[in-house]
């Protein structure tokens, strides 16, 4: 099982990861499709989206980043 596998399976979600030329992620990210901003009965549902995303991104990646930090020290 590979730590993107084992990340997404924790969190039960699917990531977008862009690869840098060396082949670890530079970004990783959550998406909405169907998106009309122009909607605004839609922009509470927006907000709540961007809101839990970045709590599913930082519970899946502040201690391991942590982690990281501490072993190069």
């Amino acid at each position: 099982l590979s730590l993107k596998d084992e990340i997404e399976q924790e969190k039960g979600v699917s990531f977008i990861w862009q690869g840098a030329d060396n082949d670890k992620p530079s970004k990783i990210y959550l998406e909405m499709s169907d998106i009309h901003f122009n909607n605004k009965n839609d922009w509470d549902k927006y907000m709540n989206f961007h809101a839990e995303s970045a709590k599913t991104l930082l519970d899946a990646f502040e201690q391991r980043i942590r982690d990281y930090i501490e072993n190069r020290i």
